[in-house]
């Protein structure tokens, strides 16, 4: 995971915009939380957004300051669209469709 989340946030610094987000899907643990947790923090201090979307597992709880499970992929689609809507857009969650 630290390896996808730094390359991710490498790639997301030499875009030019106002906002950057990073969502990480993850089904398990990450192999070395530590790790993990480092590059996370360097995203968030390099201005990225990082969110998590945990299929089955809470393993986004200990690393991500916002976190989501799920618990199974079919719910993917509608529970995704709820967390952009809520916490990229800024949406409510009254005003979600």
């Amino acid at each position: 995971m630290a390896e996808a989340v730094i390359t991710a946030t490498a790639q997301l610094c030499d875009l030019r915009c106002d906002r950057r987000v990073l969502i990480v899907l993850t089904d398990g643990a990450p192999d070395n939380a530590v790790e993990a947790r480092a590059a996370i923090d360097l995203a968030e201090h390099r201005d990225v957004e990082t969110y998590c979307v945990a299929i089955g597992t809470d393993a986004g709880k200990k690393l991500f300051d916002r976190w989501q499970r799920i618990d199974t992929v079919t719910d993917l689609p509608s529970k995704l669209v709820a967390l952009l809507k809520r916490q990229v857009l800024g949406v409510s969650l009254g005003d979600v469709a």
